[in-house]
């Protein structure tokens, strides 16, 4: 299923060109900020500060500058990097918590970084039937149907991060065949489909070369 797409090592360098540069301060700020969201309520920045040993006006700073976050009136944060409070189309749900994904692929690579193994429930974007997953931080350990493929794009730096919804989210789908998700890509020119294993494996690299050895979450406070 390659096509003419780019390599695992191209897209995986891609996407992580496309996000903010991560210093070690910074990468703990996006650990504690998944991690507070996980917990499936709206999340202050001092208590981001808190968990990641960050000054709370260096994280309103760090956040303020960052694209894809998202907060409610009292500047909780309540969206961030593909992981949300409010409803959206990709069930996520971690430790009884229910959660949603910003796009097919974002369930695929928070286990590893939250340290916890989700339950998915999606749907296939061309027939609306579902798609059902459980993923550990280490496997996809259940897939229903069997075989299931998703939809990606090669993220264009600029475009993701003036509207990462818009630019990357809405083409990167579930669908519950491969016949299925060939129709809708035939329909969206530069889009490409990988299996699920391929786009677990790209979440892997991704992961690895965005955060290397804090990968995953610190101990989260309730």
């Amino acid at each position: 299923m390659s096509g003419g797409r780019p390599s695992m090592k191209e897209l995986a360098e891609a996407l992580v060109g496309a996000f903010p540069n991560l210093d070690r301060p910074k990468r703990h700020v996006v650990r504690a900020t998944y991690g507070r969201l996980a917990l499936g309520r709206p999340v202050p920045p001092s208590e981001i500060g808190i968990e990641a040993g960050v000054a709370e006006d260096e994280v309103r700073r760090i956040l303020g500058e960052w694209p894809g976050v998202y907060a409610d009136s009292e500047d909780r944060v309540i969206g961030f990097w593909g992981l949300a409070i409010p409803k959206m189309k990709h069930r996520f749900a971690v430790d009884g918590v229910e959660l949603h994904a910003w796009c097919a692929w974002d369930t695929l690579f928070l286990p590893e970084l939250l340290g916890k193994t989700a339950r998915i429930e999606s749907t296939c974007e061309t027939s609306g039937e579902p798609v059902r997953l459980t993923v550990s931080p280490a496997a996809i350990e259940r897939a229903e149907p069997s075989s299931p493929v998703v939809s990606f794009v090669a993220p264009d730096a600029s475009r993701f991060q003036q509207d990462l919804i818009n630019s990357f989210c809405h083409y990167v789908h579930f669908f519950r065949a491969e016949e299925a998700g060939e129709a809708w890509i035939a329909k969206n020119p530069g889009t490409f489909l990988l299996t699920l294993d391929e786009a677990f494996e790209l979440a892997r690299r991704k992961n690895e070369l965005q955060f290397g050895t804090d990968r995953a979450t610190a101990r989260i406070r309730s």
